[in-house]
């Protein structure tokens, strides 16, 4: 009986582990492209929810794309997640350059400005990804 009853939390371990299989992939995006002031968001990782990009505008430096930005969190508890930076050549291309996943955290309620420029002065767009800091990959 000890022996089927260890089988059978073993089975139960398997099986709340199977059920996360995939979650850990999903992340939030906020894309545009040169000139366009909307910004198509994609909201997938509910966990940062309460994280947004804010005041996302787009102009040339020196011939490149610069992206500056800000990170909210309106959450009243410090948050950790990961950040990457994707940029295009055109709409419906996929991205010439993609950033690593850098780590990050926000404290409750704080925000915190970032600028970015694209690899090549052919980039006329960009999209910046979040996902939850537990990721596998």
């Amino acid at each position: 009986m000890k022996f089927l009853c260890t089988v059978a939390l073993a089975c139960l371990g398997t099986l709340a582990c199977a059920s996360t299989i995939g979650l850990d992939k999903q992340e939030n995006t906020y894309s545009a492209m040169e000139g366009s002031h909307a910004i198509e968001t994609d909201l997938r990782d509910a966990r940062l929810g309460d994280i947004d990009v804010e005041g996302a505008t787009s102009k040339r430096v020196n011939e490149r794309l610069q992206l500056d930005f800000t990170l909210a969190n309106t959450l009243n508890a410090k948050v950790k997640f990961e950040l990457q930076v994707r940029w295009f050549n055109g709409p419906g291309e996929k991205p010439i350059s993609v950033g690593p996943w850098r780590p990050l955290f926000l404290e409750a309620g704080a925000s915190k400005a970032m600028t970015v420029v694209a690899p090549t002065t052919t980039c006329v767009g960009w999209q910046i990804a979040t996902r939850s800091s537990h990721t596998s990959n």
